[in-house]
């Protein structure tokens, strides 16, 4: 391993190595000081920001289609198959731009294999479906994207199993010694008490142990995403992690109720899609599938002579800024807490940068002028934002509607690769704007942190959980965790700095560095 990454991180430079002679390598080693900073401070900045407002019904239906379309095109767990979609309206029909992480024509592919299906059953609703031929469609339609989704719930079935045999272990343990009750009273945060049929729990949880066929494992947790159990599992995951679970970490009561909701949606989702078909039969009468090609990313920074401590702070702050030595200070102190400084470095490996879906086809449809259908400049994507995707829309000046965020941060996040600047000068300082922006967000985030010698707030998963609770355990008032409380990914359930260029660059290790003068 490269000696560079693995040496400490010295509080003030030994030896100045070569400057950063281009802008743009500049922007980038100040952009992922501080992104590498808060990542080691912790990879969750908060709790999932909510969906965007839509403007009318109408709009959230066609939202609401498309997000759909990139949920069950997303068909692997972890990023490489995450899909965005944004649609184009041209003069004689409708384009669906779609792009991924990495799979993009097995995507494109299946995608148009789901439109076709959507658009016949679109067709067909204006004389309306029989209640017999409509589950007919539903099941087809629900097995057409299982199947393609199979290593997501192969992988998802093994993970929600492992965590309810855990929960099992815990409550047959408590029940023992209890000598044998099953009736648990649990008080949740504001004090109101809960009776909790554990021996009924253990049954439901035995039950979705032993679904071994994935479609039969989705319709279990669909069928009972809302049922009493599942709201007791959040109950005991408050209580389990108030009292036992380390803060980086969930319980496995938590989990298995996340992971109802994430299996759920794989019989949701094809479900509103076929319901919503007829509302989309203008949008689906004449389309196409086109791919975004995808986009290069940056090399990410490696470490210089640059990064240390007094370095990274001279380019934080104003030479006299009275934030400078507390904040310095705040980090040596959480350093010696939780060895912040060791992780930080860790993070300085030589590889590309990943250019995120939404963000390829946010930059595709700005760079080739395309027009948004309805005007509506929303672009789905299959997974809530992270923290970079969200500021990256925020402040980019082609408006587009900020995605939902899970709000955190990924080290291998990138902005486009711009290859070629002298042919492209606005491309590069539209980018070095946006940049600078997010960069002074970042920092922001870390001055605040630092300063307040926070612990990490408490993982949670990329996805939505995607309960929506029922009307009975609304009634009873249970408040718990935020963290413990995500709706579903729509809460809907159909079944029930200046703008200004300047030429000011530097990167003196003796301060009052702007980003953007």
């Amino acid at each position: 391993m490269d000696t560079k990454t693995t040496e400490p991180l010295e509080l003030m430079p030994y030896r100045i190595g070569p400057p950063r002679l281009s802008k743009e390598s500049r922007i980038l080693a100040r952009f992922y000081e501080p992104l590498y900073l808060l990542r080691a401070l912790g990879q969750t900045r908060g709790a999932h920001t909510p969906q965007p407002p839509s403007p009318n019904h109408i709009t959230e239906t066609r939202r609401r289609f498309l997000e759909n379309l990139c949920f069950v095109c997303d068909f692997t767990r972890g990023g490489k198959s995450c899909t965005a979609i944004g649609l184009e309206e041209c003069p004689d029909k409708y384009q669906f731009w779609v792009s991924s992480n990495g799979q993009n024509a097995k995507i494109a592919k299946f995608l148009e294999e789901v439109l076709e299906f959507l658009s016949c059953i679109g067709a067909s609703t204006e004389t309306e479906l029989a209640d017999t031929e409509l589950a007919t469609v539903n099941s087809n339609f629900v097995r057409l994207c299982a199947e393609f989704a199979k290593p997501r719930i192969e992988a998802e079935r093994k993970l929600i199993q492992k965590q309810a045999e855990k929960c099992v272990s815990k409550i047959r343990n408590r029940m023992t010694e209890a000598d044998g009750s099953s009736i648990l009273i649990v008080v949740d945060n504001i004090d109101e008490s809960h009776r909790i049929d554990l021996g009924n729990l253990v049954l439901m949880l035995e039950n979705l142990i032993n679904q071994k066929d994935p479609i039969r494992l989705c319709e279990f947790a669909h069928e009972h995403r809302q049922s009493t159990w599942v709201t007791d599992l959040k109950t005991l995951a408050f209580e389990d992690e108030r009292e036992f679970v380390p803060e980086a970490e969930r319980s496995s009561f938590f989990s298995v109720r996340h992971y109802v909701g994430t299996l759920s949606r794989h019989i949701r989702a094809p479900r509103q899609l076929v319901e919503g078909s007829h509302n989309m039969r203008q949008i689906l009468q004449i389309y196409t599938v086109m791919m975004v090609s995808p986009l290069a990313g940056v090399q990410l920074p490696l470490r210089d002579r640059h990064t240390n401590l007094r370095g990274i702070m001279n380019r934080m702050f104003k030479a006299h800024d009275v934030e400078k030595n507390m904040v310095e200070a705040g980090l040596v102190y959480l350093h010696r807490v939780s060895g912040v400084f060791d992780e930080f470095v860790t993070f300085y490996k030589e590889s590309e940068g990943c250019v995120h879906a939404e963000i390829q086809v946010m930059e595709h449809f700005c760079q080739s002028q395309l027009a948004f259908a309805f005007n509506d400049r929303f672009i789905a994507c299959s997974k809530p934002a992270c923290l970079c995707c969200e500021l990256y829309f925020k402040h980019h000046p082609a408006r587009i509607v900020v995605p939902s965020s899970h709000r955190k941060v990924w080290t291998n996040w990138s902005p486009p690769r711009i290859e070629d600047f002298a042919a492209k000068e606005d491309m590069v300082i539209q980018q070095r704007q946006i940049m600078s922006k997010i960069t002074h967000d970042v920092r922001e985030q870390v001055i605040d942190q630092v300063l307040q010698r926070t612990s990490q707030i408490p993982w949670h998963p990329d996805s939505r959980t995607g309960i929506t609770e029922s009307l009975v355990t609304a009634l009873q008032g249970i408040s718990l965790d935020p963290q413990l409380s995500e709706v579903s990914d729509s809460d809907f359930d159909s079944d029930s700095v200046d703008s200004s260029e300047s030429e000011t660059w530097s990167d003196l290790e003796d301060g009052d560095v702007p980003l953007l003068a």
